[in-house]
């Protein structure tokens, strides 16, 4: 009765299973990774989702079921630029720690803005150029001391948020649904959320995740 009251609880696979898809071509292909078939990659790939974008009027397409063709370029565009820059051996300005929040603040008003009938020039300049400048900007950053910890517990978290997050999302809202409008509106929702999460994303990396890579890497 949950999942019939929230179908888009099925919507996790979709994106996720893009992602899994470049992580086995990579794992079986990076030998043959030269910068010219990067290159080739890129240009098919950002034509493709340039024309997605174009056609849809966002960069949206992917997270469900019902956009999966449509969001295929999204994945490879920017798994292989990463790997394109990487390669490039760019000389990175060196940013002292305080930079660290900046970006991250500029991060998150970027995420939070709304171009409003401006969206397709927007997304495009963020996909290809400003998500990828601030990547190598933070790349540049030298943290020490607190932000150094605090970067590294974000980053060890990180992935199982960005994996998790969503499923639980929509479990809990399809539970507050049926609870009540009174607690599915309520303002503390958010935060409580917010903070099981975060907790929940903690314990999966510390007991799951880092001793797995551990056993896969020995």
């Amino acid at each position: 009765t949950l999942l019939k009251s929230q179908p888009q609880f099925w919507a996790i696979g979709a994106d996720g299973g893009h992602e899994v898809v470049m992580n086995i071509i990579y794992a079986l292909a990076w030998r043959h990774l030269s910068r010219r078939v990067l290159i080739g990659i890129l240009l098919v790939c950002g034509v493709a989702l340039l024309v997605v974008i174009l056609g849809d009027g966002k960069d949206g397409a992917g997270p469900d079921w019902r956009s999966l063709v449509r969001g295929v370029p999204r994945a490879p565009f920017p798994f292989f630029l990463g790997i394109f820059l990487q390669r490039l051996r760019l000389p990175i300005p060196r940013l002292k720690s305080w930079w660290g929040p900046v970006l991250a603040l500029v991060l998150c008003a970027a995420l939070l803005l709304e171009p409003g009938h401006l969206r397709v020039a927007y997304d495009l300049g963020m996909v290809f150029v400003a998500f990828p400048a601030l990547v190598l900007l933070g790349a540049g950053v030298m943290e020490s001391g607190m932000t150094a910890r605090l970067s590294f517990a974000a980053g060890a978290i990180s992935y199982a948020l960005y994996i998790i997050h969503f499923p639980v999302m929509q479990f809990l809202n399809a539970v507050l649904t049926r609870v009540g409008p009174a607690w599915h509106t309520n303002a503390g929702a958010g935060p409580v959320f917010l903070a099981l999460l975060v907790g929940a994303c903690y314990l999966i990396d510390r007991f799951y995740d880092t001793p797995v890579r551990r056993w896969l890497t020995r």
